[in-house]
Order: C-alpha cells, then structure tokens, then sequence
C-alpha cells in the first residue's frame, strides 16, 4: 500500500509539472483510478517507451518456432534490448520478427489503432561484440528501426525512455520493472503489459545469490512478485529527482525460471557503446 500511495502521488506531480520533456515521462488519465498493485496490468500508453519483440526461426528439424522479449524505444530509431533477446536475429535460422509500439495490449481483438508495428532487419540489428551467453555479461542489443518515429505527432502514446547519467548513485533509487510477463513457466505470454516494484540490492548482496556479476550488472528484488521470460530485455527503470524515468538496466536472467530476484546489464556502463552504435549506423 505505501509503494501505491508513493507512486501514485509521484506520478501525479511529475504529470502536472513535466510534461514538456521529451523523454522519460510516464503517462496516465489523472481522472482514471489507477490501481499500480505489483504485477497487474498497466494503464495504456502509461510506460509510452515499451516495445514488444516477437521472433521467428527455423529448428535443426526445420520445425518454424518463435518467442517474444520487451525492450525500450531510447531514441526516434532506436530500440534497447538484451543480446539474449535479438541474438537469433543475427542467425541463418533467423525466419521473420516484429517490434510493436504504442500499446500495453498485443492481443489482435484489442489492437490499437495507435500501435506501431515494424518489421526487424538483420543489417540493423547490432549485439554487443563481447556478449557472452553463457555467462549473461555484456547482454545488451541495439535494433535501428526502418525509419523514424515522428515523436512529435505520436508523443501522446509514443515516447523514449531516458538513457541515465554517468556515475549516477542508485541508492534509495524508486524503480519498477515492465514487460509481457508469464504468470509461471507453463504459460503462454500474456497480452498485456506488467509491472513489478524492484528493490536494488548491494553489489555484496548480489554476490550471494549470483555468481559471477560483474560492477557492469545490477541486482534487484520485486516485492513479492516473480518475473518470467516475458519480461527478458525489458527495462529497469527508475524515477529521478526531476521526475523523469531512466533505463537503468535492462533483464538479463533470473534465478531459476520465474523468480523475484534478476541480475539487470547496467546501462550506464554501456553509453559510450550505444552512443557509438546510433552515431555510427
């Protein structure tokens, strides 16, 4: 209950006195009651940043499979990832995939005339060239969209997220984690986007439960909740002191198949990396 009534009085003020900026900024009907439990479904357009991964591929039997990833539009053209989400992208197996933006709900019977849907090149998808699967380090992807978003005609529904600053401190940091979750490891994806309110642990902390992470990761909890392979790629984002949302990390893995505790790539370590990525592509 303080996690909601905190919540809800920050975004309140942040709405009414924010809405000028041009990135980070969370959205909602402030006449709308909102009920921001953790885990349940979330307002449409509210994180107006979210991006909905589904790809497609061809098993060794030639069998046609898919599986989908959140991630976060950080700029007009770029999408921020995970490397584990978009690295089938980069195969001979790849078959299709699509990046959906501007709604909380991808199912087709609630399709929003305000979503986006555009189709992932393989030329424009670029992974982390130290990106090591079996260990989770370096998981951070880019994807280039086709073309870009005109931010300006869809800021109502479609806006980026902000990249954080460097050597920002995280402590006392009010974050949420959102994606397309599974409620358990047996079920399909939901349709609709969820949240979870995540605690960031110490880096010791970390070490306790993982082995290894590395200064270029994060530690989090969610209250209670656990967060499946929906959410993979999708963001760590934390509310700053001007009230505007930064993409402190993004899903690498979990402890086990659905688990409260996640190990987040740190985003800031990475801004010289993604900088270089969108100013050179």
């Amino acid at each position: 209950m303080e996690t909601k009534l905190l919540f809800v009085n920050l975004m309140s003020l942040m709405t009414l006195s924010y809405v000028e900026l041009k990135c980070g900024i969370y959205k909602h009907d402030l006449k709308t009651r909102m009920n921001l439990v953790d885990g349940e479904i979330v307002q449409n357009h509210a994180y107006p940043w979210m991006a909905f991964l589904m790809l497609t591929y061809f098993e060794p039997d030639g069998k046609l499979t898919g599986f989908t990833c959140s991630a976060s539009l950080i700029k007009k053209q770029w999408i921020l990832t995970s490397a584990y989400c978009l690295i089938i992208a980069k195969s001979v197996k790849f078959a299709d995939g699509v990046v959906i933006l501007g709604t909380n709900d991808i199912s087709a019977k609630h399709k929003s005339k305000r979503s986006i849907k555009i189709t992932i090149d393989q030329k424009n998808v670029f992974l982390h060239n130290e990106y090591d699967p079996s260990k989770g380090l370096n998981d951070i992807a880019l994807l280039k969209l086709s073309k870009p978003l005109n931010l300006e005609k869809l800021k109502n529904f479609i806006s980026p997220i902000c990249l954080p600053k460097q050597d920002m401190p995280m402590e006392n940091t009010f974050c949420f984690v959102t994606g397309w979750d599974k409620v358990n490891p047996n079920t399909h994806v939901t349709e609709k986007l969820h949240h979870y309110h995540e605690s960031i642990l110490t880096f010791d902390q970390c070490k306790k439960w993982y082995w290894p992470v590395t200064k270029n990761q994060i530690c989090a909890i969610s209250d209670g909740e656990k967060i499946c392979y929906g959410f993979y790629g999708g963001p760590l984002q934390c509310l700053k002191q001007d009230f505007t949302w930064t993409i402190e990390g993004i899903l690498s893995y979990g402890l086990g198949n659905c688990t409260d505790k996640s190990v987040f790539t740190k985003t800031e370590k990475y801004l010289d990396w993604i900088n270089d990525i969108m100013d050179t592509n």
